[in-house]
């Protein structure tokens, strides 16, 4: 709407203005912001009717000119340079769109990456404080991950991690997210989900992740730690989150791997996990 405005004041400042003063350059702007917000259709609708009000500007405030090859000529001129640079506009904005994607997804996966998942937690966390919801958080780390790279290649490696990835996503609700952070490690995030909710998901992940890897003949399992914010908590961040559940998930390991650690959300402090920390091993 701003750009056809803009058009519209452009084309009666081009009539007013006389045929003595040029104000095609000027059509360019609205144009512009047509393509680059719009894309192609708005490129193409944008440069039409910029191209039009130009001309009936033109054929308003000028004198008449009886060939009218030159006014055809005219009109098409203004129409190709028009869409010539708004379609250049709208490929560079597609092309930018493009690596701001690919900037914020985990190309062996498919799946966000570190970065994308700090954009995504702080939107669910700034809703979960407004709203005064629960939110859950799990750090997953793959146990023996090493060792399928020593002893079959990092291709095989990478094949396992892609495999992983799709059970992870292929587990959990629509509204949940799972990111890649690291070499074998994921974080899966869970909004409108309290500890209970939590450890019921983590608990759906690990059986079917568990049965996946039993098929596909991977000798791998997962340690995972989850963090629960329940509603109304304070001084919630991204990183404090992230921190809480890597050392939750450290804790399984160090206590024989293959299972999952749930503890509420605090402030890091130096004293040990909380007593309603719970480690639940496989069966």
């Amino acid at each position: 709407m701003t750009a056809l405005i803009t058009i519209v004041i452009v084309g009666i400042a081009d009539y007013v203005t006389g045929p003595q003063i040029t104000f095609s350059v000027f059509y360019l702007v609205p144009v512009s912001v047509a393509a680059w917000l719009g894309g192609t259709a708005g490129a193409l609708a944008g440069s039409v009717l910029a191209a039009v009000v130009w001309f009936g500007a033109l054929l308003a405030a000028s004198p008449s000119v009886s060939n009218t090859f030159v006014y055809v000529w005219n009109f098409c001129a203004q129409l190709f340079f028009l869409l010539l640079v708004a379609l250049l506009l709208g490929q560079l904005r597609r092309m930018l769109d493009r690596e701001r994607e690919l900037s914020r997804r985990d190309q062996l996966t498919g799946l966000p990456n570190a970065r994308a998942l700090h954009e995504i937690a702080g939107a669910e966390i700034a809703r979960a404080g407004r709203y005064r919801l629960p939110l859950s958080l799990a750090f997953i780390d793959v146990d023996d991950f090493k060792r399928i790279n020593d002893s079959r290649g990092h291709g095989a490696g990478d094949r396992l991690l892609r495999l992983m990835a799709q059970v992870i996503r292929g587990s959990l609700r629509s509204s949940d997210h799972v990111a890649r952070c690291g070499g074998d490690e994921f974080v899966v995030l869970l909004p409108v989900a309290d500890q209970d909710a939590a450890r019921a998901a983590v608990d759906k992940l690990r059986t079917i992740v568990n049965q996946a890897m039993i098929r596909e003949n991977w000798p791998v399992t997962l340690s995972i730690g989850v963090v629960t914010c329940e509603p109304g908590s304070a001084g919630v961040t991204v990183d404090g989150m992230l921190d809480r559940a890597d050392r939750l998930m450290y804790e399984v390991k160090s206590s024989g791997k293959n299972g999952a650690r749930l503890a509420t959300y605090g402030p890091p402090s130096a004293s040990p996990e909380p007593l309603n920390a719970a480690v639940e091993p496989s069966a």
